[in-house]
Order: structure tokens, then C-alpha cells, then sequence
């Protein structure tokens, strides 16, 4: 399965995170009948998490990346049971296998996706 285009949109997310934190103003940063002095206290830290998050999906999206490159999975129609092919190895890290970026990859995602769930939390709590 090739996962070229989540791996595309997971670095444009963390280039459009990268930008939201270090842009400092914007739409991410407003929030309509939320007093003005509410947001100037929220904005450095909403610059801290967009630029955490910008992170992690920059890492996620790089290590999802390698796994599509550095392994090939093919599946058997007929009984479902995938065969795992490793295209190259990167030397001096003879550990690098398909499980542990999966599982990487796994947590990464994971957090991003509590991260957002987080800030969804976080900026309901100060705007009411």
C-alpha cells in the first residue's frame, strides 16, 4: 500500500504548524467574543503547542516516509497474509525494521491526534 499522499499531508501539516507558531497572529490565534486581553494570555502558549506539534508531525510524516520507501507490503488476496520486503538498510543502524517504524509512527500519530483533542479541550475551557 503506497502511502505517499498521508505522508505529503502529514509534512504540509507540520509546515502550516510551523508557520501558525512562528506567524504569532492569524486565524488559529483570533477567537470571536473572547475578550482581547483572554487571547494576548493564550497566543504564547498556542505558539508553545503549535510549535510541539509541528514537531511531531514533522517526525511522524518523515519516519512514515522511510517506512514507505524503505519496505514494500504486499498482501495475498487469497488468504489476506502480508509479505514485508525490505528494499534497502541503512547502515549503521542495522536495527531499523518494519515494526518499530510502524510503532513509531504509531505513537507519533497518536499524540498528534491527542494534541489536537487537547487544544480543542483547552481553548473551550478559556473561552467560556
Amino acid at each position: 500500500m503506497n502511502n505517499s499522499f498521508f505522508d505529503f499531508f502529514q509534512l504540509m501539516l507540520a509546515v502550516y504548524l510551523f508557520y501558525a507558531a512562528f506567524n504569532k497572529n492569524g486565524s488559529l490565534y483570533e477567537f470571536p467574543g473572547v475578550p482581547e486581553e483572554v487571547q494576548a494570555e493564550m497566543r504564547p502558549k498556542l505558539k508553545a503547542m503549535f510549535l510541539g506539534a509541528g514537531c511531531i508531525a514533522l517526525l511522524d510524516g518523515l519516519i512514515s516516509f522511510l517506512k514507505t520507501r524503505m519496505f514494500t507490503v504486499v498482501t495475498n488476496a487469497v488468504d489476506g497474509v502480508q509479505t514485508v520486503t525490505q528494499n534497502f538498510e541503512i547502515s549503521g543502524l542495522p536495527f531499523v525494521s518494519f515494526r518499530l517504524l510502524n510503532g513509531i509512527s504509531t505513537v507519533l500519530t497518536v499524540l498528534l491526534i491527542g494534541f489536537f483533542v487537547f487544544l480543542f479541550i483547552w481553548i473551550r475551557h478559556k473561552t467560556k
